[in-house]
């Protein structure tokens, strides 16, 4: 579902298009976008939205900061990681990834492979790459894949509002 505004891309007066009171107007030249030209600049906005997010995701690990990470989250945000219950709250998010800061996970690389605007919310699926270093342990790489589900904030900004991803390596 897209916003009304892009469904209804085109200003109405008494169901007549801009071109059709334009015209009337002796006014031709006036362009207006099409609908096609407003949804792809609309999913355009949201992509670079998403992608900012996970950039400052990443930025996050290579400083150690959690708590740039959990603002990235939705107050009532729920965090499923695999292998652990589910974790609600910003606060939770911001533990979880504090913990896996700690444990060695130095960077962080998101790349979205499906988005989904769906009103008020995005629908993102992507792949991940972590790289983690252990203290006194080889480094090495997890890949996996996710989803996360965007609340559109009223600032434009993205937050993350349901986050849950699962390795793609074998199990050792």
């Amino acid at each position: 579902m897209l916003s009304s505004f892009v469904t209804d891309c085109l200003p109405r007066e008494v169901g007549r298009s801009p071109a059709d009171l334009s015209a009337e107007e002796g006014r031709n030249e006036t362009k207006y976008p099409t609908c096609e030209e407003v949804k792809n600049m609309v999913e355009e906005k949201i992509r670079k939205a998403v992608e900012n997010a996970n950039r400052m995701f990443g930025e996050g690990f290579r400083r150690a900061d959690a708590t740039a990470i959990g603002a990235l989250y939705t107050e009532d945000a729920l965090l499923m990681p695999p292998n652990f219950d589910m974790m609600r709250g910003r606060s939770s998010a911001q533990g979880f990834w504090g913990g896996a800061i700690k444990m060695g996970v130095k960077e962080a690389n998101l790349t979205t492979v499906e988005l989904a605007d769906l009103g008020n919310m995005v629908h993102e699926v992507g792949n991940y790459a972590l790289k983690i270093q252990p203290e006194g342990k080889a480094a090495f790489e997890d890949k996996g894949k996710y989803v996360v589900l965007w609340n559109k904030m009223p600032d434009g900004s993205l937050k993350m509002h349901r986050d849950i991803w699962n390795s793609s390596l074998p199990v050792k």
